[in-house]
């Protein structure tokens, strides 16, 4: 068959060279078949086969004996030989299909369908997909007739009523195709192709139905047996392997352990098949995979590494329909376990494979806080046998796969020397005579029978399967022996790596020796993707980026030696569900390690060759989209983020290369790969990889002592890490050293460029601090000093810094409020038209998070909740629902809802701050000291207080309105006595961690020379604690806690926060004389209070004073009157909030 033309939905049509013209109908074989094979080496076949001819023969020879008499004859043979079912149907046939030849004079040819050279039970079930071969001088009337007996033939095989259903509608199909071949006008193969086609589609839908209809009762049982009523989901990325050996001691131990978690299905169970590499785990695990109950989920994750790990989980969303194609994958992860701990899930099974690492600190907390622990099974493959007894395995089994049994092995290699012809491999019956004559002869001298050679390769290869496939591939690839392949293995130098056993390194140097020297591109290419992670990477990776004359280019140059790779087994091809023709590779951890290693034992300078040139492919993806600016348009963000992965591989430190020197050219590529993937790590949360990517970039640029650009860019990456965290000292320390070093080269340009990016950086920080002049000012000399050549990204982000800036300076004051509101709108809108309308874009996303805060300070809290849902919806979908960025816009909606303040705002905003305190210590593991905790536990202790004086007030209305009598109406009034206790502990806790972080803050302060936010934060939750003290009526608490407050007032220099701290002032001095007034009946203390100095703004009437005016001439007007009883003013339930809002 030598020629193979693509045809759609998988089938290809084959043209076979002359086979001659069919001329009887009673000539039948199925071409291809093992199952034929088989049965043509049993040694049953010979003597059953010449016994039917016998009969026959007979038969002829005699008079008057009638068919019917033959027949009787036949199936008294047939009726002997049942210890062998199928067999005897099968050759029974064919030694009638070899009389008639004989008899008739009539020659064997070749019946137009092949299934696709494999056993019939494994293609039969997806015939669509295989081959239909046509004979080129076979005409269609004539092959019609022929069909029935291959049917025929078919249903004495299997007797399983579905499969013959299945084989009966292929029956039905091949007539209607014949039927309407013969009315075209061209029967040429394009129209015969799209016959069949359609032929073989309409068949296997109508197989489909019939299936969905005769199942639909037993899977709704299995629904409400199992509690879920989604359609089963399967991902399974590997095709089944037709050569898979079932190894029954293992499989039965498999089988039981699923068979317990089966009888239980409310229960949860882990299972580790563990072993060393290329054991055959991951075959194992896709079987049984493939085997598990039609009503079971089935799903797939690469364990490999905690990114790969995700990744998986993001795609398991995607089929659940939990996730998008951009959500953070930390967040995919939660989802998918929630999920598959509920109850909608029913039955599933997860496959967890190359879980090698799993020790490792990142992904073991990953593992022990993401896998689901209530239902369904877990299936793990690693190396590492430590599983057994360890936590994450909880008590399952543990099954070690480290090794086939001979027995087993030998199968295999019989499985794949006759998919492959190899006839030097194939297990014959005069290599089983010849073994069982050896062993009678062994038993009857004592002495040890010689081994086959099969038997010699496979201890050679350690019965390790994945070796097995290698030496088979090599062997039938070269059409070498046994013994010549052996030669070869034992005529090299041994090399023994790391736990790598060494007939199996033996194996690949093997077929690496045999591809260097066949194909120099094939090798080039192999061990470029041996330094990348060794999944997933994309053909466009490899060829899409080729700047650089050293990196792949596309072509049949590069279709060949890839090819190469395939066949030998190295690298395996996936082909992409969701982009057409966009392909992706995979290679084999063993085969990454040993390519690496033995090549920087046997070429050095190829090794490092190598390495250089995989730098060169990965870092030429970020290269198009390098700027000055530390953010990607959103179209570049995604596709940045999946080279990460390749990324951090060629990162990664490897101790065979320390030795090898390196060009400065590949030592700055490193820093340019390592700074572009530590800012795109910082850009989606990963603030750890960020900080060692650039401290990686800082000590390069140290010992290099390279162009001074490049340290500044290092350090600006720093500094804006630091701020990210809050460490403002260091920050200003990392940006203050790019400004010394841009000071020491006046005449350069780049650098000089850079000074506008320190700047804007530093603005970010006294912004961060509450200094809006002084981040203002320095926003607009950044955009000063922007040269006219300068990155037209950059410039444009500056713009929107300081605009963005001016507008929450304008959020300070409530008079400016609407003009604050206008330049968000403005520049939101002038984003749009620089960004062209991209959606999600994330800075759009951050501005309008802005107006969302305006709004609310506002009062309109309804736009304002409907920004803050899109923000909140287009921030997740591109950087996940648990990314710091997300959960601080979803902290201010919560905020909101408390500040719109009714019963069941304030239940909502309770609830929701509580999850984003899970989310922020639990899920990002963010230090309770981080200021976004901080920020949570205190807007948690505001929605406390208001909730608790809501609940009191609705107590009131009830009472008010019923005749009943008080004490049985005291639940919500304990609920609110509840409420209040725990918001004053939590507003304690918080002044304690911020009394920890009080020598960071007096650091800024002294840094930046203004009084930073986190002191206002700290100040308003003073005020939120003499506040609950009032409100539980406790009056003298409530006094000491303003005096406190006033005093923290005084002690500190007033920056850009003198507004709010007039305010602030002045509500604590109002407050204090409610107290006095109302409750302590002091009217002297109040008069004090009032007289104060700093009320004297306040008594002068200033329109920015507003309710503050108000609220003094009503307690005023009170004291003056001497008035000794009242009731409580709009500041009973007022707080300030951890975000400097508007008082009113």
């Amino acid at each position: 068959m030598p020629t193979n033309h693509d045809s759609p939905s998988g089938t290809s049509v084959r043209h076979l060279h002359n086979t001659g013209v069919i001329s009887s109908v009673d000539t039948v074989v199925v071409f291809g078949s093992q199952l034929l094979k088989a049965y043509y080496q049993d040694p049953f076949t010979e003597p059953y086969v010449a016994k039917i001819k016998d009969i026959f023969n007979q038969w002829k020879t005699e008079t008057n004996v009638t068919t019917k008499a033959l027949h009787n004859r036949i199936r008294e043979c047939v009726e002997e030989q049942y210890e062998n079912p199928g067999f005897h149907h099968v050759l029974t046939e064919l030694a009638f299909l070899d009389i008639r030849k004989n008899h008739r004079g009539t020659s064997s040819d070749i019946v137009p369908f092949s299934l696709n050279n494999a056993s019939m039970h494994d293609y039969l079930p997806l015939w669509g997909s295989s081959d239909l071969v046509v004979a080129r001088d076979v005409q269609v009337t004539q092959t019609h007739q022929l069909h029935g007996l291959f049917f025929k033939l078919l249903r004495r095989i299997y007797t399983n009523p579905q499969v013959s259903n299945l084989i009966g509608r292929f029956d039905e199909c091949y007539k209607a195709a014949v039927k309407e071949a013969e009315t075209l006008k061209d029967p040429g193969q394009e129209s015969l192709k799209r016959v069949v086609l359609t032929h073989v589609n309409k068949a296997l839908r109508n197989d489909n139905k019939d299936q969905t209809a005769s199942g639909r009762l037993e899977r709704q049982k299995n629904k409400e047996k199992l509690g879920g009523d989604s359609k089963p989901q399967r991902d399974i990325p590997f095709q089944r392997n037709i050569h898979f050996v079932r190894r029954n001691d293992l499989q039965e131990r498999l089988d039981a352990a699923l068979q317990i978690k089966a009888e239980r299905p409310e229960g949860h169970i882990r299972i580790a098949l563990v072993g060393r590499g290329g054991c055959g785990k991951t075959q194992l695990a896709v079987e049984t995979a493939y085997n598990s109950p039609q009503n079971y989920h089935v799903f797939w994750v690469n364990g490999s590494s905690e990114e790969n790990f995700m990744t998986s989980y993001s795609k398991i969303a995607l089929h659940l329909g939990q996730g998008s194609e951009s959500m953070d994958n930390l967040q995919a992860c939660l989802k998918v376990k929630d999920w598959l701990d509920s109850e909608e899930s029913g039955a599933w099974r997860i496959f967890v494979d190359e879980l090698d690492d799993w020790r490792s600190d990142s992904l073991q907390k990953l593992l022990h806080d993401i896998l689901p622990v209530r239902r369904g099974a877990i299936i793990l493959t690693s190396r590492d046998r430590s599983l057994k007894g360890g936590e994450l395995l909880r008590n399952g089994f543990v099954l070690d796969a480290s090794t086939m049994q001979e027995d087993d092995a030998k199968e295999l290699v019989q499985r794949l020397a006759a998919a492959k012809d190899i006839p030097d491999l194939a297990i014959t019956d005069d290599s089983k005579e010849s073994a069982s004559d050896t062993q009678e002869a062994q038993n009857e001298s004592g002495e040890p029978r010689i081994p086959s050679d099969v038997e010699v390769l496979l201890k050679e290869l350690e019965y390790l399967p994945l070796a097995i496939y290698q030496a088979v591939g090599y062997i039938g690839e070269k059409s070498k022996t046994i013994k010549r392949y052996l030669e070869i293995l034992k005529g090299n130098d041994n090399f023994t790596f790391d736990s790598i056993s060494e007939g199996v390194l033996q194996t690949w140097i093997s077929s690496f020796q045999t591809i260097r020297r066949q194909s120099s591109n094939a090798w080039k290419i192999l061990h470029t993707m041996s330094y990348l992670d060794h999944s997933g990477i994309a053909e466009d990776i490899l060829i899409g980026h080729s700047n650089d004359s050293s990196v792949f280019s596309a072509g049949k140059t590069f279709d060949d030696a890839i090819g190469v790779l395939i066949t030998y087994g190295l690298v395996s091809c996936q082909e992409s569900s969701e982009v057409p023709l966009r392909r992706s590779y995979s290679l084999h951890q063993y085969t990454s390690l040993i390519a690496n290693k033995w090549l920087a034992n046997e070429d050095p300078t190829a090794c490092r060759e190598a390495f250089d040139l995989a730098l060169s492919v990965i870092t030429n993806c970020f290269t198009p989209y390098i700027t000055s600016s530390f953010l990607y348009q959103p179209d570049t963000f995604n596709t940045c983020c999946e080279v990460l992965p390749h990324a951090s591989s060629i990162l990664r430190e490897r101790s065979w290369l320390a030795n090898i020197t390196s060009s400065p050219l590949s030592e700055f590529k490193r820093w340019v790969l390592a700074f572009e993937s530590g800012k795109l790590s910082f850009l989606r949360g990963n603030q750890q990889v960020a900080e060692l990517r650039m401290a990686f970039c800082y000590d390069y640029c140290q010992k290099s002592g390279g162009p001074a650009e490049r340290t500044i860019q290092t350090v600006i990456g720093l500094g804006m890490i630091k701020c990210d965290k809050g460490e403002y000292d260091e920050a200003l320390m990392h940006y203050r050293e790019a400004e010394a070093i841009i000071d020491a080269n006046p005449t350069n340009e780049f650098c000089l460029a850079l000074r506008s990016t320190v700047l804007l950086n530093q603005g970010k920080v006294y912004r961060d601090c509450g200094d809006y002049v002084k981040a203002e000012s320095l926003y607009q000399l950044a955009l000063d000093k922007i040269s006219s050549t300068a990155d037209p990204l950059l410039r444009r982000e500056t713009e929107l810094q300081i605009s963005s800036c001016h507008a929450n300076v304008l959020g300070t004051r409530t008079e400016a409020l609407p003009e604050a509101l206008a330049i968000f709108d403005r520049i939101i809108l002038e984003w749009g038209r620089f960004n062209k309308g991209a959606t999600n874009d994330q800075r759009v996303l951050n501005l309008e998070h802005g107006k969302a805060s305006i709004l609310a300070r506002r009062g309109q809290f309804a736009e304002a909740l409907t920004v803050f849902d899109k923000v909140i919806l287009g921030t997740a979908a591109n950087l996940g629902e648990k990314h710091r960025k997300t959960l601080l816009m979803r902290l201010d909606r919560a905020a909101a809802l408390s500040d719109r303040g009714s019963l069941q705002d304030l239940q909502t905003a309770e609830e929701q701050l509580r999850q984003i305190l899970d989310d922020q210590v639990l899920t990002l593991g963010l230090a309770e000291t981080h200021s976004n905790v901080i920020a949570t536990n205190h807007n948690l202790a505001v929605a406390l207080a208001r909730h608790a004086m809501a609940l009191k007030q609705e107590e009131r209305r009830e009472e008010q309105s019923t005749t009943q009598d008080r004490g049985k109406q005291s639940g919500k009034s304990e609920e609110a006595i509840s409420k209040r206790g725990e918001a004053l502990n939590l507003i304690n806790k918080v002044l304690g961690l911020w009394n920890d972080r009080r020598r960071d803050l007096q650091l800024v302060t002294e840094n930046t020379g203004a009084l930073p936010a986190s002191y206002q934060d700290y100040h308003a939750a003073l005020k939120t604690r003499a506040d609950i003290l009032r409100d539980q009526g406790n009056w003298e608490g409530a006094i000491e806690a303003y005096e406190e407050l006033l005093g923290e007032l005084q002690g500190h220099a007033h920056g850009q926060g003198k507004l709010d701290d007039k305010f602030l002032e002045a509500h604590v001095l109002l407050c204090q004389a409610d107290i006095y007034l109302y409750h302590a009946n002091d009217h002297d203390k109040a008069r004090d209070c009032l007289d104060n100095e700093r009320l004297e703004w306040v008594r002068k009437g200033t329109l920015e004073a507003g309710f503050l005016v108000k609220s003094f001439k009503e307690l005023d007007n009170c004291a003056r009157q001497r008035r000794s009883a009242g009731t409580y003013g709009w500041w009973s339930v007022s707080c300030l909030g951890t975000r400097k809002k508007d008082m009113g």
